[in-house]
């Protein structure tokens, strides 16, 4: 899993303030899905600033839903996700824990997972195999995962506006795979088709809106692996405001000083795939596939 980008860490405290929030009612879904009780214990791979895992402490779920939730989260610089994560969970420090690890080794023990969840981060685990192998080892035998994935509304006008101005000035966003506007695999595989038994999964669909003012839309373009190189440097702020934000704010506005974009909410519940071992030239297209597919 290669979640080790140091713009992730740069850009920690932004991803924290800017992305949009999970919804409580896909998190209550997932709860009653899965039959998490008061003494199971979940881990969120991949868990970021915790922003997710927080959604499950009984504080922020208003039930006693788990005994535990484990942070696990493979970015360690100073100032990086784990500390913004560590800082996120404190008020939870009861029933959260915060630990570095791998989706490929958490450094959980066997069989003490009642449910993993993946917030925003699925398309990350590739190869799949080692994944799954990891995810069944910590997973006891009635252990589900669920998948959560946002992303702006496609079919919105204002989506397709603002992906058209990045493709026009942005190199880094021409030359990944995923973007504002993504194709259908690129979905699938954040919403975790890869790792989830095909015929064997659940999920739930709902909408948001994600308000910002230009400084916070900018602010988002920084926390996107698409666009955060370029957005981060300095020199290109007035570059950014001129042919994206502003022009984006003058048509979508509406003689307001925010603009809000469309989200589709995913939820997909399911068993960890089984894989079986793959031949070596099965092993390398498939590697071939996945080399340079973009990632949020």
């Amino acid at each position: 899993m290669g979640l080790s980008d140091p713009n992730f860490d740069v850009s920690a405290t932004v991803y924290n303030d800017i992305r949009p929030p999970y919804l409580s009612e896909q998190v209550d879904f997932v709860i009653e899905r899965t039959g998490l009780t008061p003494d199971d214990v979940v881990a969120d791979i991949g868990a970021g600033t915790g922003k997710l895992s927080r959604m499950f402490t009984p504080n922020e779920s208003g039930k006693t839903s788990c005994k535990q939730v484990i942070c696990v989260e493979p970015s360690n610089q100073d100032g990086g996700m784990v500390d913004e994560c560590h800082k996120n969970m404190a008020p939870y420090a009861t029933a959260a824990t915060v630990v570095t690890g791998e989706a490929t080794a958490t450094g959980l023990a066997d069989k003490s997972v009642k449910l993993i969840v993946i917030g925003d981060a699925a398309h990350w685990f590739q190869p799949a195999e080692p994944v799954c192998k990891e995810f069944k080892r910590i997973l006891k035998e009635d252990g589900k995962m669920a998948v959560f994935v946002r992303f702006p509304d496609p079919k919105a006008e204002i989506v397709q506006d603002l992906h058209k101005a990045l493709k026009e000035n942005c190199k880094t966003y021409r030359s990944t795979a995923n973007k504002l506007v993504n194709d259908i695999d690129i979905v699938a595989k954040k919403s975790g088709e890869h790792l989830l038994e095909p015929e064997l999964t659940t999920s739930s669909q709902s909408y948001l809106k994600a308000t910002w003012t230009k400084e916070e839309l900018l602010r988002y373009l920084q926390s996107r692996s698409s666009t955060n190189s370029w957005a981060l440097e300095k020199e290109n702020e007035a570059l950014i405001y001129e042919k994206v934000i502003d022009p984006l704010f003058e048509k979508h506005a509406r003689n307001t000083d925010k603009i809000s974009i469309p989200h589709i909410s995913l939820v997909t519940i399911g068993k960890v795939r089984k894989y079986e071992p793959l031949k070596s030239a099965e092993r390398r297209d498939r590697d071939q596939k996945n080399a340079g597919e973009g990632i949020l």
